[in-house]
């Protein structure tokens, strides 16, 4: 529940767009299941990482932003 006075309208302004995670895949690179964009010139951009292990997130390799290229 949301108790606000703000119009429900302008909280929940932008939910509905779409247009920010076109274009989004769900992928496994070295092991490692993230949702990444594919650019251009085929590589792929690290959006987000979908994994319970904590290390992960502290791999440098992993870090969202980074281009990958899928083999």
């Amino acid at each position: 529940m949301l108790y606000t006075i703000i119009p429900l309208e302008v909280v929940l302004k932008g939910v509905d767009d779409d247009a920010e995670i076109k274009g989004r895949e769900i992928i496994t690179y070295q092991g490692v299941v993230m949702e990444a964009t594919r650019q251009n010139d085929g590589k792929y951009r690290i959006e987000r990482i979908l994994s319970i292990d904590p290390m992960i997130y502290l791999d440098a390799r992993f870090q969202p932003g980074n281009i990958i290229t899928l083999i």
